[in-house]
C-alpha cells in the first residue's frame, strides 16, 4: 500500500499527480480507505461511517499532496522525450501543515514533512493498519473471494466467528497473508460440502478452467485466455469500476453479476460456437478432449456410458471431497446426459456400434463418435453446474 500510493500508474489513474496543497484531490484518499484497506462500515450519520469519516478523506488527501509523474508525455509536464516514468515529490505543491484525523483513528496527528512526502504517507498507512477494523475488512474480503459471498448466510457454520479468527490472525501476524490463507484454505470449513460449488466462475476462471480441463497448462490449449475472457465481459486490467468488478464487492448480488441473459449467451458461444459449423472451443479441441477421455486414470472405461458420463462430470463439475457429498452428478442427470450421448439408443450400442469400431480404425464410427461426444460436451458446458466453482 505504501509503494502503490506513490506508484506512477496509481498517481495518474486517480489524479494524484495533480493534487496540490491548494487544490487537493480526494480520489485516492477515499479509495485508499474505502476500497483498499479499512472499508466504510455502516454509515452512522451524514458524512460519517463506522470506520472513518468524510473529514478523514479530506485529511488523507492533504497527506497525499505534492506528487507529480515525470516521463509521462500525455501529462504535458515538460519531461524530456524517452525519460523513464517515475514519481517525484514537489515540496512546494505539498500541504505543509500537520494533519489531524478524526476520533475514528484516535485523533491521530501526522507530522508534516516538507522534504519527503512518502514519510507522511507511511505514517498514515501505518495508522490505518493499526485499526483492527482494517484486518476485519480484509479478512471478510478474503472469505468472500475463496469461500462464499455472504458472511451471514450460514449461521450453522459460524461464518462470522471464522472471519473474526482470520482477522485476529491477520492483525497479530502483521498482515502476513500467507499465514492467513493457509489457515483458511487448510481448514475443515473450506472443505465443508456447503461451500463446494457455491460460487459462480468469473469469465477468466470459466475460460482458463475450460482450457485446463484439456491441457496441463492453460496456455497449452488453443486460444487466448485474456482475449476470450474479455469477450465474456471481463477485460483484465480494465475493470468496469474503480472499485473493481461488481461481482467482487457489490452487495447483495456479488458474483451473481457474472450471469445475465447476455453473459449466458456469450459463454455458450465460447464453448459451442455461433452455429453448428463453428463448434466453438469444444469442436476446436476435440482431439484433446478425446485424449482426456481415453486417460484411464481419469475415466476408467470410456466404452461404458455410465462411467464415461460420470467421469466427465467429475472433471467438469464441482465434486464433493467427502463421502457426505460424493458428487458430481445426480442419477437424474446421468440419465439426461446419457440421452444426449445416445439419443434413443440403448447403452450397449455405445460400445458395440461406436466406441469399439472407432478404436479399431473404422473411419465412419470415428466420425460418429466425434459427433456424439461433441453433442455431449456442448451440453455439459452449457449446464449451470459448469459455471459453478
Amino acid at each position: 500500500i505504501k509503494k502503490i500510493s506513490i506508484d506512477p500508474a496509481m498517481l495518474i489513474y486517480l489524479n494524484g499527480d495533480s493534487s496540490t496543497g491548494s487544490a487537493p484531490n480526494e480520489n485516492y484518499g477515499r479509495e485508499l480507505q474505502e476500497l483498499f484497506t479499512i472499508g466504510k462500515g455502516v454509515q452512522t450519520s451524514a458524512g460519517d461511517y463506522t470506520n472513518y469519516s468524510e473529514d478523514d478523506v479530506r485529511v488523507a488527501a492533504d497527506v497525499l499532496t505534492g506528487y507529480t509523474v515525470d516521463g509521462y508525455q500525455d501529462r504535458n509536464n515538460g519531461s524530456p522525450a524517452g525519460s523513464p516514468i517515475h514519481a517525484r515529490f514537489v515540496p512546494a505543491n505539498h500541504n505543509a501543515s500537520n494533519k489531524t484525523f478524526s476520533g475514528d483513528y484516535g485523533a491521530k496527528v501526522i507530522t508534516a514533512n516538507t522534504t519527503d512526502g512518502s514519510l507522511e504517507i507511511n505514517d498514515m498507512v501505518d495508522m490505518i493498519f493499526s485499526e483492527k477494523a482494517t484486518a476485519l475488512n480484509i479478512a471478510s474480503r478474503l472469505y468472500r473471494t475463496f469461500v462464499y459471498y455472504s458472511i451471514d448466510a450460514m449461521p450453522n457454520n459460524n461464518t462470522q466467528g471464522i472471519v473474526s479468527q482470520l482477522a485476529d490472525q491477520l492483525f497479530s501476524s502483521g498482515y502476513d497473508f500467507k499465514i492467513v490463507l493457509k489457515l483458511l484454505l487448510k481448514s475443515q470449513h473450506f472443505y465443508d460440502p456447503l461451500n463446494i460449488g457455491c460460487m459462480i466462475k468469473d469469465p477468466v476462471s470459466f475460460v482458463a478452467g475450460a482450457k485446463r480441463n484439456i491441457a496441463s497448462t492453460a496456455s497449452a490449449a488453443n486460444g487466448d485466455v485474456i482475449g476470450e475472457a474479455g469477450a465474456l465481459q471481463m477485460a483484465l486490467g480494465n475493470p468496469s469500476e474503480v472499485a473493481g468488478w461488481k461481482a467482487t464487492y457489490e452487495s447483495p448480488n456479488f458474483f451473481e453479476w457474472w450471469i445475465s441473459t447476455v453473459t449466458v449467451d456469450l459463454r455458450t458461444i465460447f464453448s459451442n460456437g455461433k452455429n453448428d459449423s463453428d463448434g466453438g472451443f469444444v469442436k476446436a479441441n476435440y482431439a484433446s478432449f478425446l485424449k482426456i477421455i481415453k486417460n484411464s486414470q481419469l475415466i476408467s472405461d470410456p466404452s461404458n456410458p455410465d462411467i464415461l458420463v460420470t467421469g466427465l462430470g467429475r472433471l467438469f463439475f464441482p465434486s464433493g471431497l467427502t463421502s457426505d457429498y460424493p458428487g458430481p452428478i445426480t442419477s437424474q442427470q446421468l440419465i439426461l446426459l446419457k440421452g444426449i450421448l445416445l439419443p434413443g439408443l440403448p447403452d450397449f450400442e455405445w460400445n458395440a456400434q461406436i466406441w469399439a469400431p472407432a478404436e479399431s480404425g473404422d473411419v465412419a464410427a470415428g466420425a460418429l463418435r466425434q459427433a456424439h461426444l461433441t453433442d455431449l460436451l456442448h451440453y455439459m458446458f452449457t449446464m449451470a453446474e459448469y459455471s459453478l466453482c
